[in-house]
């Protein structure tokens, strides 16, 4: 008995010893008997074999088949006046579980494909994201020289240009790392006033020195 998958193209070969005609003169067809209703496929032929594809049923047959049901098929053949039975048998269904995931867009009543996913990707890129920016923080772009005791004046008006060049003064030359350390220690002392938060720089800095 042969196993027949609903949802995938069957070909089947048949090996034939054929005599007293040629196999160009033959036509025949593969049948299978679904319910008193016969399905005729096709077939090729040539001396040694004959060759015939069946479709999916599903696409075919508009009875359910159930998994593990048998269908009866034979092999007809005919020519040059002859008509031929050289095989039948019998076909059991199989039907292997397949599912497939499409997202429903109501807004346009389209159907998206899903994309697909890399998790392993996107996990190691906010690892390595987490890690340069944790980097950045903590460490200058170059070693800074050792510096002299630098006397700080607090002004009244002091800006928020002039901590920054007061952070390239101490030797953090990294815009980027100057920008993070001004948004600390601006959270830090929990005011925007400038005054305040260069003394929490001037602090940060002389402790990471």
């Amino acid at each position: 008995m042969l196993n027949i998958n609903i949802n995938e193209e069957k070909p089947l070969i048949f090996e034939i010893q054929l005599s007293g005609i040629n196999p160009d003169a033959l036509t025949g067809y593969l049948r299978l008997e679904i319910e008193s209703i016969e399905y005729g496929f096709p077939v090729k032929f040539d001396s040694e074999k004959i060759s015939v594809v069946l479709p999916p049923l599903k696409n075919i047959i508009h009875k359910e088949l159930k998994e593990g049901e048998v269908l009866k098929g034979r092999l007809e053949a005919n020519g040059n006046g002859h008509f031929l039975n050289p095989w039948s048998g019998e076909f059991k269904v199989i039907s292997p579980i397949k599912m497939e995931a499409k997202i429903y867009d109501e807004s346009n009543e389209t159907l998206i494909e899903a994309p697909k996913v890399n998790v392993s990707k996107i996990v190691s890129e906010r690892k390595e994201t987490y890690r340069k920016l944790k980097e950045n923080i903590t460490q200058k772009e170059t070693p800074a020289p050792k510096k002299k005791e630098v006397e700080i004046k607090l002004l009244n008006n002091v800006t928020k240009e002039d901590i920054f060049k007061f952070m390239n003064h101490m030797g953090t030359k990294n815009k980027s790392v100057q920008k993070v350390i001004y948004e600390q220690c601006e959270v830090q002392v929990g005011s925007d006033n400038p005054k305040n938060i260069l003394k929490e720089v001037y602090r940060v800095l002389k402790k990471n020195d």
